[in-house]
């Protein structure tokens, strides 16, 4: 990934086991405690998504990681026209704060709550 800040793993696990997707750790931890998990790592938005949805589920401590979200067309893409107007459009909305609205309004803090925390590059 171009342009991703440096990042150390500070987890020293048990015992990992790997699921299909984030939703099928979610469910089994809605079992109990240590039915079949103790835990599980997911993005921030998900778990936030999560917990608004009644998951029995909470942060902890910093995130393990940091998910930049972005914007991508195929590969086989040979379009300039089409790349130049998202870029375009990308760069409006960071200079009219529409995408950090956005990005409040649908990624909310691990906190729950909805202050600014977006940076516009």
């Amino acid at each position: 990934m171009l342009d991703a800040p440096a990042f150390t793993y500070d987890v020293t696990p048990g015992t990992i086991t790997s699921l299909k997707d984030g939703s099928m750790c979610a469910d089994d931890t809605r079992l109990g405690a240590g039915v079949r998990n103790d835990g599980f790592i997911d993005s921030v938005p998900m778990i936030q998504g999560l917990i608004e949805a009644g998951y029995p589920v909470r942060f902890l401590g910093d995130p393990a990681f940091h998910e930049p979200l972005s914007l991508a067309t195929d590969k086989g893409n040979d379009d300039p026209e089409l790349d130049a107007e998202l870029a375009r459009i990308i760069t409006q909305m960071q200079s009219d704060y529409s995408l950090t609205l956005l990005s409040i309004q649908h990624f909310k803090n691990a906190d729950g709550t909805s202050e600014d925390y977006t940076v516009a590059y």
